[in-house]
């Protein structure tokens, strides 16, 4: 993926719809990245949909996050 900004749509799998909608990310050079799509449903307390980013290049050099 080239270094950028990008909107980023996530959708519900084996649909159309847009499950989450997430403008404006930024990406450098290098970056890896685990992105992880949270429903927020019932279990998670009735929270909106959200995502949660694991940096790996911190994870790797002993970061915490």
């Amino acid at each position: 993926l080239a270094p950028g900004t990008y909107d980023v749509t996530i959708t519900v799998a084996g649909k159309t719809e847009t499950a989450l909608q997430l403008p404006g990310l930024g990406f450098d050079a290098g970056d890896v990245l685990t992105l992880i799509a949270s429903d927020g449903g019932a279990h998670d307390g009735g929270r909106d949909p959200g995502l949660v980013v694991i940096d790996t290049n911190t994870a790797r050099s002993g970061g915490v996050f």
